[in-house]
C-alpha cells in the first residue's frame, strides 16, 4: 500500500524528479560548527520539537530540529530561537497550547517517556551537528503538501522539507 510504502521510505525529490531511498540509508551529514544554547534555549527546543513532532521517529525528529537550526543560521531568518519559535510561520503547537504542556512536562521533570528520550536524543545530535536535510528551512505534514513540487524537496515518513 502506498501509506505503508511512505511510512517505510525517505523519498528525495530533486528538481522534481522522485528518487526513493530506505530510510537506513539516508544521508547524514555535519555542520560545520556544534551549535550552543543556553539552558532555556535548550528547554524551548526540546519542547517545541516534541510538540510539534510527538510520536513520529527519530529521523523526522532529527530533521524538524534541523530546518529550526538551519534557520537560526540563515539571514532571511532572526538568530534568536524564541523569535524563529514564536515569530515565523506560526507554528500550530505554539497557538494551540501544545507547546506550554510540553514546556511543563520538561519543567515537571515528567518528559521520560520513550518520545520524550527521542527528542532528546535528536535534538542532542543535532546540536552537535548531525544533519539530516542538508539546509532545507521548512517542513510541513507531508498529506498537506503532498500535491505541491518543490526544488530539492525531501519526504521522511510523514514530513515533506524544502
Amino acid at each position: 500500500s502506498l501509506i505503508l510504502m511512505l511510512s517505510i521510505s525517505f523519498i528525495i525529490y530533486e528538481f522534481f524528479s522522485v528518487k526513493t531511498v530506505s530510510e537506513s540509508k539516508l544521508n547524514y551529514t555535519n555542520r560545520l560548527t556544534s551549535t550552543t544554547l543556553s539552558r532555556e534555549d535548550y528547554r524551548l527546543l526540546v519542547s517545541f520539537i516534541h510538540a510539534e513532532t510527538q510520536q513520529s521517529t527519530y529521523n523526522e525528529k532529527l530533521a524538524v530540529v534541523n530546518v529550526i537550526l538551519n534557520r537560526l543560521y540563515n539571514d532571511t531568518f532572526s538568530n534568536n530561537l524564541y523569535d524563529i519559535i514564536y515569530n515565523y510561520d506560526k507554528f500550530a503547537s505554539t497557538s494551540n497550547g501544545t507547546l506550554n504542556k510540553h514546556l511543563w512536562e520538561y519543567d515537571c521533570g515528567t518528559f521520560n517517556t520513550k518520545h520524550h528520550i527521542n527528542t532528546l536524543k535528536a535534538v542532542n545530535d543535532a546540536l552537535e551537528g548531525k544533519n539530516n536535510i542538508d539546509n532545507r528551512l521548512y517542513y510541513n505534514n507531508y498529506y498537506s503538501y503532498a500535491n505541491y513540487a518543490y526544488n530539492n524537496m525531501s519526504i521522511i515518513n510523514n514530513f515533506i522539507f524544502w
